[in-house]
Formats: C-alpha cells, sequence, structure tokens
C-alpha cells in the first residue's frame, strides 16, 4: 500500500483546504522527507489527516463521532480528509468529512461522513458507514491496529517497551500486537472444562434419579393389564345387549304412541272434507263460467266500442260550425297583412337617398373631430413638459447650492481627521491579532478545563478499576469456598452410598416390604393352617404335602422391618444430598459467570485507569502550549498596538477597540466617498441646467404653432354641421334605416305565422269532416253485430245451466280465486291419503316387532343394568390406562437410561479432551496461554528488530531474559557480548532500538500486505550527529524496497540531513502554513 495524495480542510492549525501530492518527483528521487516545525505548530495533524480519511479515527483521538470533534478547526462550520492511495487491488480515494448545522461555526455538529470510490473511474464504491470501514480494510489489506502499526508510527508507541517493567509490559504488548484474544481462549478453554464436568455430574445424578419397575413387577403389572382388558371386553359385550333390548322396548312404545296419533288425524281430514263440500261445488260452477270466458269477453268489449263511438260523433258534430268560422278569420287576416308590408317597403326605398349624403357629412364632421382632439392633445402635452422643465430647473439650481455647502463640510472634515488615513493600511492587521487572541484565549481555557476533566477522570477510572479488583477477589473466595463445599456433599454421597447406585437401594427396600406383605398375609391365614394342614397330607390348595409353616413356623417381621427403616434412611439422605448437589451445582455456575463478568470489567477497568493516566498527561502537555502559544500572541498585539500609538490595552475589551477603531475607519472612508460623490453630483447639476435652458425655449415655439393649427381646425368643423342640420337635423340614419327594416321584417314573421294558422285551421275542417261521416257508418255496422253476439251468448247461458247473464256473472271466479280453491282440494285429498298410508305402515311395524320378543324385562330394570355396566366398563378403562401408562412410563425410564449412559460415554470422552487441553492451556485468568502467545509474538518482533539494528549499529542485539520472556535485554557485542538490561542505554542508544522495534514491528504488522510508505512521528532530539546519521541512513535504505519515508520532528539538524521537507509554520494568531514539494493551497 502506498500514500499518493493527502487533502484536508480545516483540521486543528491548519485552517482552510490543503493538498500534498506525495507523487512529486522530489519524493520519488530522495525516498525519505523530513515534516518539520516548532512544537504546537500542528506537524502531527498531517498524519492524523491521513489515518482521519482511512478509518474515520485517529492515533491520539480515536473515532470522532457527532457528539465530539477535537480535531475540526476552531470557529469553522466544516473540516474533511482525503487520501487517494494504491495497493495490489488498484487506486482508490477515501473521503472523510463532517459538518456544522446550517453550514455555521456555531451550528450542532452532524453525522460524520465516510466513502471510498475508485480513482481512476471516480465510482462510488460505497458510502454507508457501516460498510466503510470494512471495504477500506479489504482495499488496504489490514486493519487500523495495523495501519498504525506498519504505515503510521505514532508519537511514543515503542518506548514503551525499553521504559516499562517486564510485569507491566504484556499489557502493552498485548494492546499492539492484539494478543487478548489468547488470554480469552485461556479463560473460555478454563471455563469450558468446567462446565462439561458440571455437565457429566449431571448426567450422572440424572441417572441415578430415574426410577423403573423390577422384572417381577413389570411382569405381574402385564398379568394384571390382561385380565382387566378381558374382563373389559365381556362387560362391554353385556353393555351393549342391555342397549339392544332397552331400543326395541322404546321403539314398540314409539310404534304405539304414532298409531294412536295417526288415527286422531285421519277423523280431523274426514271433519275437513265435510266442510269443504260448499268449496268443492262453487269451484264447478266457477270452471262452468270460465269455459264462456271468451264469449262474455268479446261481447263486452263490442258494447263498450259502441258506446265510445256514440260520444264521439257527439261531440264532433258540436265542434264543427266554430271551425269552419275560425277558418273564414283567417283567411282575411292574411289578406291585410300582405297589404301593409307593400307599404312598409315602398316608404323604406324613397329614403335610402338622403341617409347617404348624412352618411358622408356626419364622416367629415368626425374626422375634423379626431384631428381637434389630437391637436389639443399636443398642445396639452407641450404645455406639460414646459412646465415640468422649469420645475427641474428651480431643483437643479438648489440642489447646486446644496452640493456646494456639503463639499465644503466634508473638505473640513477630513481636514480636521487626517491622520484616520493610516487605519486603512493598519487596520486589517490590527483586527486579525485582536480576532486571534479569542480563539488562543478559548483554546487556554478550554485545555485547562479538559485537563482538570481528564484528572477527575483519571481519579475515577483507579476507584473503579479498585473496585472491581475487590469485587473479583470476592467472587474467587466464594467460587472456591462453594466448589469445597460442592465437593464435600459429593464425597458424603459416595460414602452414604457405600459403592453402590441409589436405586439398588431403592430395589432392596421395596423387596423387604412385599417380604413384610407376605409375613403378614401368612399370619392372618394361622386357623386356617391349623385347621386343614397336617404333615404328609396334600395341601387344598397347591398339593403340597410339606407345610413349613403349620407348626407356626411364621417369619418374624423385626429383622425386616430394622433393615426397611435402615434403607429408608440411607435412601432419603442420598435423595436430600442429590437436591442439595444440584442447588450447589445451579448457584456454582452462576457464580462463574458473574465472575467472567466481574474478570472482564476489571479488565476495562484497568485499561481505562491506563488510558485515563495517558489522557492527564496528554493534556498537561496542550494546556502548556496553548498558555505559551496565548503569551507569545498578547506580545505581538501589544507591539501593534503601540506603533499605533495605543498602550495600555492589551488585558482590555479588544472587541470595543477595534470596534473604535472601525468606526473611525469607516467614518473617513464615508467622508472620502461622499466628497467623491458630491463633486461629480456638482458637476452633473450644471450640465444639466445647460441642457434644461434650451429644451424651455424650442418647447415654447411648438406650442404657439399648434394653438394656431386648432382655430383653423375649428373653424372647418362649425360649417360641416350646419349642413348637416338642414339636411336631416339631429336625427341618426343608420337607426331610422334599422326601425324601417326592422318593420318590414316583423310584418313578414306575422304574414308567415298567418298563412300557416290558416292552413292548420283548414286542415282540421277537413278531418272532422272525414271523421263524422266515418262515425256514422261505424255505428251502423256493429249495431247489426252486436245483435248478432246477444242471441248467441243467450242460447250459450242455458247450455251450461245458468238462468240468466246475471246468474253467470255471480258464478264467475278469477284464475287466481279458482286456482287457490283447486289447490285446498288436492291438498285436503292428499292429506288423507297420505295419514292412510302412514297408518297401514306403522301397524305392520309393530307386528314385526312383537315377533322379535328379545326381552322380557321392563324398561327400568334395563336402564339400572346399563348404568352399572357402565360405570364397571369405565372403572375397568381407568385401571387398564393407569397399567399401560405404568408400563409405558417404565419402557420411557428405560430408554432414558439408555439414552443417557450413550451422552455419560460422550461426556466422559468430552471431558478428557477438555480437561488435557486446560492443562495445556487453560487457566482460570486467562495468563497461560497468553504468556505463551505473548512470548513468541515478542520473540518474532526481537528477531525482526535485531534485522534491523544489525544495519543501524553493529554493537547491539536484542534478546529475552531467560528467567523471564517478557524482560528485554541488551547484548553489547563491544564488551565481549556481555548481556545487560535496557535501562542502562543512553538516550541516544534508546531512541536506536525503538526505532528498531518499531521497524521490526512494521515489518510483522504487514506481512501479508506490501508496505510501500512509512511515517514516524518519533523524536530524533536524543540523538548525537553519528547516532542520528546512523538512523537516517537505515530509514534512507528503506527506498531500495521501493518505500516512501516520512519523518516527523522539530529537530533543525534534520533540515541539513534530509534535502526534501514539509514546513509547518505557525503564528501568533494560532493559524499555520504549509510549504514544500507537491503542497498546494486550493
Amino acid at each position: 500500500m502506498k500514500i499518493q495524495l493527502l487533502r484536508f480542510k480545516n483540521l486543528n492549525s491548519l485552517y482552510g483546504e490543503w493538498l500534498i501530492d506525495f507523487t512529486d518527483p522530489a519524493y520519488l528521487a530522495n525516498g525519505i522527507f523530513a515534516i518539520t516545525g516548532p512544537t504546537g505548530s500542528g506537524k502531527s495533524t498531517i498524519l492524523d489527516a491521513i489515518s482521519l480519511a482511512l478509518y474515520g479515527m485517529t492515533p491520539r483521538l480515536k473515532k470522532v463521532v457527532k457528539s465530539s470533534n477535537e480535531i475540526m478547526s476552531r470557529k469553522t462550520a466544516e473540516c474533511f480528509a482525503e487520501v487517494v492511495f494504491e495497493s495490489q487491488l488498484g487506486r482508490f480515494r477515501c473521503h472523510w468529512s463532517q459538518t456544522r448545522a446550517r453550514r455555521s461555526p456555531t451550528g450542532n455538529l452532524q453525522e460524520p461522513a465516510h466513502e471510498i470510490s475508485d480513482a481512476d473511474t471516480g465510482e462510488l464504491i460505497e458510502n454507508k458507514k457501516s460498510l466503510v470501514a470494512e471495504v477500506i480494510e479489504n482495499k488496504t489489506g489490514m486493519t487500523f491496529m495495523q495501519f498504525t502499526r506498519s504505515i503510521l508510527l505514532a508519537q511514543g508507541s515503542f518506548a514503551a517497551f525499553l521504559q516499562t517493567p517486564a510485569k507491566d509490559r504484556a499489557p502493552i504488548l498485548e494492546q499492539i500486537t492484539g494478543g487478548d484474544v489468547f488470554s480469552r481462549i485461556s479463560g473460555r478453554v478454563y471455563e469450558r472444562c468446567s462446565a462439561e464436568k458440571a455437565r457429566f455430574e449431571t448426567l450422572n445424578a440424572e441417572i441415578r434419579g430415574i426410577k423403573i419397575l423390577l422384572p417381577e413387577e413389570e411382569a405381574q403389572t402385564r398379568d394384571d393389564l390382561d385380565q382387566k382388558q378381558a374382563e373389559e371386553t365381556e362387560a362391554v359385550q353385556k353393555h351393549a345387549a342391555d342397549l339392544r333390548a332397552l331400543q326395541w322396548l322404546t321403539g314398540i312404545e314409539t310404534l304405539r304412541s304414532d298409531i294412536a296419533r295417526i288415527r286422531s288425524e285421519a277423523a280431523e281430514n274426514d271433519r275437513l272434507l265435510t266442510a269443504f263440500r260448499p268449496e268443492r261445488d262453487r269451484l264447478e260452477l266457477a270452471g262452468k263460467a270460465a269455459e264462456l270466458d271468451a264469449d262474455f269477453t268479446a261481447l263486452t268489449i263490442t258494447r263498450q266500442q259502441q258506446k265510445v263511438d256514440g260520444e264521439a260523433l257527439a261531440a264532433a258534430e258540436g265542434g264543427f260550425p266554430a271551425l269552419e268560422q275560425a277558418y273564414r278569420d283567417q283567411e282575411k287576416l292574411q289578406r291585410e297583412t300582405e297589404q301593409q308590408i307593400a307599404a312598409l317597403k315602398n316608404t323604406h326605398a324613397g329614403q335610402k337617398f338622403v341617409w347617404q349624403q348624412v352618411r358622408a357629412l356626419d364622416v367629415k364632421v368626425t374626422g375634423q373631430r379626431q384631428t381637434l382632439a389630437a391637436a389639443e392633445a399636443e398642445c396639452r402635452t407641450g404645455e406639460l413638459q414646459l412646465e415640468a422643465q422649469e420645475q427641474q430647473k428651480k431643483k437643479l439650481t438648489a440642489a447646486e447650492k446644496k452640493n456646494s455647502e456639503e463639499l465644503e463640510q466634508i473638505g473640513s472634515f477630513l481636514a480636521e481627521n487626517a491622520r484616520d488615513a493610516m487605519l486603512v493600511e493598519q487596520f486589517a492587521a490590527i483586527s486579525e491579532l485582536a480576532g486571534g487572541l479569542g480563539p488562543i484565549e478559548d483554546e487556554v481555557t478550554q485545555r485547562r478545563k479538559e485537563l482538570e476533566k481528564e484528572e477527575k477522570n483519571s481519579v475515577s477510572a483507579t476507584r473503579e478499576r479498585e473496585t472491581a479488583e475487590k469485587e473479583c477477589n470476592s467472587l474467587r473466595s466464594e467460587a472456591e469456598t462453594a466448589e469445597k463445599a460442592l465437593k464435600a456433599k459429593i464425597e458424603e454421597q459416595s460414602q452414604r452410598l457405600a459403592g453402590k447406585l441409589l436405586r439398588e437401594y431403592k430395589a432392596e427396600r421395596d423387596n423387604l416390604l412385599r417380604e413384610a406383605g407376605f409375613i403378614r398375609t401368612i399370619a392372618g391365614y394361622e386357623a386356617d393352617r391349623r385347621r386343614f394342614l397336617e404333615d404328609g397330607r396334600p395341601c387344598p390348595l397347591c398339593g403340597a404335602t410339606e407345610h413349613p409353616f403349620a407348626l407356626g413356623n411364621i417369619p418374624e417381621l423385626d429383622e425386616n422391618q430394622k433393615r426397611t427403616a435402615v434403607l429408608e434412611t440411607i435412601i432419603a439422605g442420598v435423595e436430600a444430598l442429590e437436591a442439595q448437589i444440584s442447588t450447589m451445582q445451579a448457584a456454582g455456575h452462576e457464580l462463574a459467570r458473574k465472575l467472567l463478568k466481574a474478570e472482564g470489567r476489571m479488565l476495562q477497568a484497568g485499561e481505562a485507569a491506563q488510558n485515563a493516566a495517558k489522557a492527564v498527561l496528554d493534556r498537561r502537555k496542550l494546556a502548556e502550549e496553548a498558555g505559551d502559544k496565548l503569551a507569545a500572541a498578547r506580545k505581538s498585539f501589544a507591539k501593534k498596538l503601540s506603533d499605533l500609538g495605543i498602550a495600555g490595552v492589551v488585558g482590555t475589551d479588544h472587541g470595543a477597540l477595534i470596534a473604535s477603531l472601525q468606526s473611525r475607519l469607516k467614518a473617513w472612508q464615508e467622508a472620502q466617498s461622499r466628497k467623491t460623490t458630491a463633486e461629480a453630483r456638482l458637476q452633473k447639476t450644471v450640465a444639466d441646467l445647460k441642457a434644461i435652458d434650451a429644451t424651455v425655449a424650442a418647447l415654447r415655439d411648438s406650442l404657439n404653432s399648434r394653438k394656431q393649427a386648432i382655430a383653423g381646425i375649428e373653424e372647418t368643423m362649425r360649417g360641416l354641421l350646419v349642413e348637416r342640420q338642414a339636411l336631416f337635423g339631429s336625427r341618426d340614419p343608420d337607426e331610422e334605416e334599422q326601425n324601417g327594416e326592422k318593420q318590414i321584417t316583423q310584418a313578414e314573421k306575422q304574414l308567415q305565422k298567418t298563412v300557416a294558422a290558416v292552413e292548420e285551421v283548414r286542415s282540421r275542417h277537413n278531418e272532422a269532416r272525414t271523421q263524422i261521416a266515418g262515425l256514422k257508418e261505424a255505428l251502423a255496422r256493429r249495431s247489426l253485430e252486436l245483435a248478432g253476439l246477444e242471441k248467441g251468448f243467450v242460447v250459450k247461458l242455458e247450455q251450461k245451466g245458468f238462468a240468466d247473464e246475471a246468474m253467470f256473472a255471480g258464478c264467475r271466479m278469477s284464475p287466481q280465486q279458482r286456482q287457490a280453491l283447486a289447490r285446498q282440494a288436492q291438498e285436503l285429498d292428499a292429506r288423507v291419503a297420505e295419514t292412510g298410508t302412514r297408518l297401514k305402515d306403522r301397524g305392520e311395524q309393530l307386528a314385526r316387532e312383537l315377533q322379535l320378543s328379545l326381552t322380557n324385562a321392563a324398561a327400568d330394570d334395563l336402564r339400572a343394568a346399563i348404568a352399572e355396566k357402565a360405570a364397571l366398563v369405565k372403572f375397568l378403562g381407568e385401571t387398564i390406562g393407569g397399567l399401560k401408562q405404568k408400563l409405558e412410563d417404565n419402557r420411557r425410564a428405560l430408554e432414558s437410561i439408555s439414552t443417557r449412559k450413550s451422552e455419560l460415554d460422550r461426556q466422559s470422552v468430552e471431558c478428557r479432551k477438555w480437561e488435557l487441553l486446560n492443562e495445556l492451556i487453560g487457566s482460570k485468568d486467562g495468563q497461560k496461554f497468553s504468556r505463551f502467545a505473548q512470548g513468541l509474538t515478542f520473540g518474532v518482533i526481537i528477531s525482526l528488530a535485531n534485522q534491523q539494528l544489525e544495519k543501524m549499529t553493529g554493537r547491539y542485539l536484542l534478546t529475552r531474559d531467560p528467567q523471564d520472556l517478557l524482560e528485554l535485554m541488551v547484548i553489547d557485542k563491544y564488551q565481549a557480548g556481555e548481556i545487560r538490561s535496557t535501562k542502562n542505554l543512553s538516550g541516544g542508544e534508546s531512541f536506536i532500538v525503538s526505532l528498531a522495534l518499531a521497524l521490526g514491528l512494521s515489518k510483522l504488522a504487514s506481512k501479508k500486505v506490501r508496505v510501500d510508505s512509512l511515517f514516524l512521528d518519533e523524536g530524533f532530539g536524543t540523538l548525537d550527529d553519528d547516532a542520528l546519521q546512523v538512523a537516517l541512513d537505515t530509514l534512507a535504505g528503506l527506498q531500495q524496497d521501493g518505500k516512501l519515508i516520512g519523518v516527523i520532528s522539530h529537530v533543525a539538524m534534520l533540515k541539513e540531513r534530509i534535502g526534501t521537507q514539509i514546513n509547518v509554520v505557525g503564528s501568533n494568531t494560532g493559524r499555520s502554513s504549509i510549504s514544500g514539494p507537491g503542497v498546494k493551497k486550493p
């Protein structure tokens, strides 16, 4: 990886935007360059910008977030850092930035932005903050920690190896190499080993706690199950038979009840048939009447039509005379309208010539009026222009006098305040100096507050570390006590079991209890034994001829009871111990979890205390540097004011002083500006007065000419108006012509309406005459037809049995009424038939059922028997279920024991594996594996450092103390290979060794990535000339590998030894600038 270009803005004292191009030929030619400048000028800020652009954090400030940004230049609204680098995967550009709200220096900090893109194409690769870090690590090939150990080596990171005792070196080495993972592995191995052991004991205890049936108990349970199942089958069969008999009796009762109910329905049907007889007769007559509906309808329609036509004939004959009179009136009106139209058209034709003459005169008058109006408007405009010019002349005359007076006043002011002219050149410098004091004073105050805060944090962190250590010690002691108590309980349990399993004791107790039951049973049969059992005679129950208990040889219960009591005591004690052990194991696991968390907090608190102490030193140094900067700035400001003749104001209100000077400068500049403006106005006013005089004269001549033209136009227009009045008066010819045409049009429209009315009346007159003739003919023809229909209908009424038309009309029904009655008759007939069918079916079914004769018992007796057998079936089912469950529980218990034994075997192998691993690397405090890994890593670093020492000096080599692998020793070849402590090295020798360690660690951290850039932020002030030259030669030698080496130092001697330099120049205003090869300020 190689850094090619750096661009940044507003970082610490480097205000504004800066660009450094590391591809400049000067860097490529020399390979090594120096970043020089006084302390606090901003040299390390350049390296911070590189780290910030890549990883969003710096070695000094760590991560920059929304809530805190200590690297942004004070009183600025934004900052950014951008790096272009090249790796094996290509060229990339990383950009980090942060702004304040509203782009205001006083706005709140916003969320930082971070992105990476292709440097050649500009294509964005990623800009999500959560993903950018991963992409950058992929493209660079290293994490932030690896970057700060291989490319950017910050101040003081490696001198700690030489200055720290061996006992405190492990945390430093762990922090640099990331070796804390080995501590975690060691601690987790120890925890896993303990957990696997606990699981083994838990499985063992679980197996001991599972209860199973003895073989004889299982066999007895199976026999009981078979017997109960047989009894259940028999009871179910009997229960089913009783149910069928009860159902047979219930069915017979139901059939007898149905037959009685159906007979009652049949009697009701007979009653309904009798009641419906009159309606059935009505339905029959209505049917006959319906057969004559067509004839009756034709007769009725003919009668109605004859009536309607007669009424229409009477109406037509009554209105005919009025229609004839209306026809004659409309013809007369038409003739009168035609005569009126002819008269109007003759009058209109005679007036057309007069109207044309009047229109010609009106056109001429209108033209004269327009000309007159235009002339009068021009005259008025000229008068207004003349008046405006005269008013403007008065104003310019007054302005000329005012400008002259203003010039005199301004001249007096400038003469009295001539000394303020020097502020034009001096004010900017004075203001910048005064403005720079505020930020520096704020910085001093802020640095002191930060120092106080860090000191409080350091005290708080130390207290938290001590509290965490006490908590860990207390938990360790508690855990050891609990572990000892658990071992004691387990040992007590083993002693009570005496090499046996708990279930063996339980089996022995259960056997003794059964034996005791047998003994009590035998004792209860004492009377039967004496009566039935005699030696030599067979037993009536089993047939044996020997009777060991016949003579009263009954076993005693005392010994059995004593042993049972002993077993009960052992079982109860062991079960109580198992419960206690289980509780203690759970408590032990909880203690282990708490201890692990407490140790984590203790490590965090220790690291926080170390960081807080380092932060106090850093803040104290920054506070001292800020104080020195403030003193220098105040001295420079006082000198500037002294040059201006102002003394004794350095400690006063700078804002009031600057405001006063600015007010005087502004007054001077405004006076100068007013003078220039007033002179220009005066010159313009004089010129404008001359122009106005010429304009006024021209306007007066033009106005006189226009007035003469207006008088001529008015004379011509009066002659035209007199002629028009004599010809047509004041009337409008267009209006007169329109009125005449309107009268003719209205008369023609009236004529059209009259003609239409005549035609309409004529049409109605003809239609009425035709209608009357048609109606008379239809009435005569239909009268003969009606007489024939009436005669034929009377004959058909007699044939159907109707005496006359009135009887026929009384018997008629609507089709809906006939259908309703017919439906009632059909439903009643169907009901009678269905009732008879059901009565027959029920009688036949009752006869069949009586032939079966399933039982002679009463129904109540059957119900009682059914309930009794159902209860027996339920009892047997529950008993069978209990027996099956007992066998199933025993099967599951056996399977569980088998499964757990397999698990126990596997767990035993797992425990042994973790015990072996724990013996190798496991430890409760995690130090066993961590120290081993630290020793290996430290050895590699020393080997790489020695390679650099061989190049830098032939005198020293580094080695480890055999008694303490983390103790660093030095071999002095000039003293016959004497091995001595590094504490005896001089300042220059210590730096050489520290530099060798730094380069060695850089090579270790970058062994998987090619590193072509290296930046060292280490002090060279402790080196003499020879040592300095050796260090520089060593760094320059790295150029052979293509590396670009940058060294930060304020040592002046470097300017002579290193030709390529980037110079950082500070100022008493708190702002620094950069110069050197490839440095630009866009």
